[in-house]
């Protein structure tokens, strides 16, 4: 049975446990198979959903069959599914592929297939299965998100989709329906030669958060794709229907699935990014059921009468510079591509640039850097143009994050504010400016004053000259040997968060990213209490726990060779 584990223990039926054991004393004598992966430990995941299979039938409190009829291409049928095609027995959901004449809507199909699809919508976090698919060909097997029962199908994430007829390849899409139905961002791993998905249980997963989608087999990442939208939450589907692709078709077949988990994560949207914000509006707003927000917890508004408005009150901490964020919730072609917003605050009234709400929706889309004063007194305003010809302006949340405890570009010609505490540096031109320079060939740091900063995030942009250089940002500085750095190294094409803590480097998270010298990359390092962030142009790869330094100051750290930052900046 399913479990939603906030409110049920997360208990293991005891049939699971000695299958798994079984699974282990074969694996001695030739049963390949992989155990539970489980999501990366110490980054703030909490087990949501739980199906284990157990029993002898579907649990129809948590999922649905799916019993659509499939022709792909529209010209020539394919498969019918049907749910006397799924079945659930010895701690396995059966999934069957049959190869037979079936006939609905006056079409005949040459396959049946089946799948289910569950009641409730999942959003951001670690989705997770272990699976043992077919090889035999003919069939399309799959492991995915699509729309929901209350929301309609408007974005997709397909955790993986395998054709059986090459069973080692993996595909992984990203897709929207809004303006148009768009592959978004693809990619693909393809398992090393005897080593594909067929007739062998493998341990499948995928991490969605705001920013991407990370994919993993066998507990080992093997893509990333980059997900700037839609955001709505969606069903788990699990599927196997008849797909000819030219090599014939063979059956019946079975793929079985051992369980599937769901991990939720808030990825610390209200806390890590800045001060988030609703609107406020006067007019004739609608509340929107169709575009979504940053986090599905607001609702967003829509209207296309002139004059309406929607504005954005903050209440900030503390007078400053503040770079300005729109949650532009839409990418309908019913929505303007100009929305006009305007910003007051400590420095007067300014005009943001124009908003495509089609082209830059689903996105956190920045209007500018602006100063404000501590409290209330400054917002941000969308007004309904006039005419607006019917189309919609549409509005969902604000984001104002702090940026000005320090910022550097060095095209004074001027380190003024620096400390070296290893190697040499110096200021030397940069394109049409100028920027921090290393050769040193062992370890370099600078760093800025003593702070007793706590929470906040340190930038940079950054360039690694050499193959086998590291460069990083390191925050919470408290000594040259007690600090935390969020670093790219060429030589393993990775990046990293690490702890030095008395001396001694511990490495809290790695993942793989392509680096390449000679190129700039922007890091940021995001510190929250006990929660490290990492972000590489734009982008979270990085999300670890650790409470060793609480409080310090910021600074650069690189080694191997020559390497550049410019653009550096400290905020909260």
């Amino acid at each position: 049975m399913s479990t939603l584990a906030s409110l049920v223990p997360h208990v293991r039926s005891r049939s699971s446990r000695a299958r798994s054991l079984l699974c282990f004393l074969s694996a001695l004598v030739g049963c390949s198979t992989a155990g539970f992966a489980a999501p990366p430990a110490g980054r703030g995941f909490t087990l949501a959903f739980e199906d284990n299979f157990d029993g002898t039938a579907l649990d129809t409190t948590a999922w649905r069959y799916r019993t659509d009829a499939r022709s792909i291409p529209a010209t020539s049928p394919q498969c019918a599914n049907l749910a006397t095609n799924v079945s659930v027995s010895g701690g396995y959901l059966r999934l069957t592929g049959k190869v037979e004449n079936y006939t609905t809507g006056g079409v005949t199909y040459p396959s049946t297939g089946g799948g289910v699809i569950s009641n409730a919508d999942f959003k951001y976090g670690y989705y997770e299965t272990r699976a043992k698919l077919t090889k035999l060909p003919g069939w399309h097997q799959s492991f995915w998100q699509l729309g929901s029962l209350t929301s309609g199908a408007y974005n997709e994430i397909d955790g993986w989709e395998v054709d059986s007829h090459a069973s080692q390849v993996l595909r992984y899409n990203t897709h929207h329906y809004e303006p148009a139905h768009d592959t978004w961002l693809g990619a693909s791993y393809t398992l090393p030669a005897g080593g594909g998905t067929g007739d062998i249980f493998r341990v499948y997963a995928w991490e969605w958060s705001p920013t991407e989608v990370i994919f993993y087999v066998d507990g080992v990442e093997r893509a990333r794709i980059p997900y700037p939208g839609a955001h709505a939450a969606q069903s788990v589907w699990l599927t196997c229907l008849g797909w000819d692709r030219g090599s014939g078709r063979a059956g019946p077949v079975e793929i079985q699935f051992d369980y599937l988990r769901y991990y939720a994560k808030d990825y610390g949207i209200t806390s890590d990014y800045g001060t988030i914000v609703a609107p406020s509006t006067a007019g004739g707003w609608g509340v929107s059921g169709r575009a979504f927000n940053h986090d599905n917890s607001q609702d967003t508004k829509f209207s296309s009468s002139a004059g309406d408005t929607a504005t954005w009150t903050p209440n900030l901490p503390s007078t400053g510079n503040y770079e300005v964020f729109f949650w532009n919730p839409s990418y309908f072609k019913s929505t303007t591509t100009s929305a006009a917003l305007a910003v007051t605050g400590a420095g007067g009234a300014f005009t943001a640039p124009a908003v495509d709400q089609v082209y830059d929706g689903q996105q956190w889309v920045s209007l500018g850097a602006y100063r404000f004063n501590a409290g209330s007194g400054g917002y941000v305003r969308l007004t309904v143009p006039n005419p607006s010809g019917g189309v919609n302006s549409r509005v969902g949340a604000m984001m104002f994050r702090r940026f000005d405890l320090a910022d550097y570009d060095f095209d004074s010609g001027s380190a003024s504010g620096w400390t070296t505490e290893a190697g040499t540096w110096n200021v030397a031109a940069s394109g049409t400016g100028y920027a921090y320079r290393t050769t040193t060939t062992t370890e370099t740091l600078v760093r800025l004053a003593p702070q007793g900063w706590q929470n906040h995030f340190v930038r940079a942009s950054v360039r690694p000259v050499g193959a086998n250089v590291t460069v990083g940002v390191v925050g919470r500085y408290v000594d040259a040997n007690n600090y935390y750095m969020l670093r790219i190294y060429c030589g393993s094409n990775q990046v990293s968060t690490l702890k030095r803590a008395g001396g001694t480097w511990t490495t809290l998270a790695t993942v793989n990213f392509a680096v390449t010298p000679g190129v700039w990359y922007d890091l940021m390092l995001v510190m929250d209490g006990n929660k490290l962030r990492g972000l590489v142009n734009g982008f979270e790869y990085i999300d670890a726990v650790d409470s060793t330094h609480t409080a310090g100051t910021v600074g650069v750290r690189t080694y191997g060779g020559e390497a550049w930052f410019d653009r550096f900046g400290v905020g909260h």
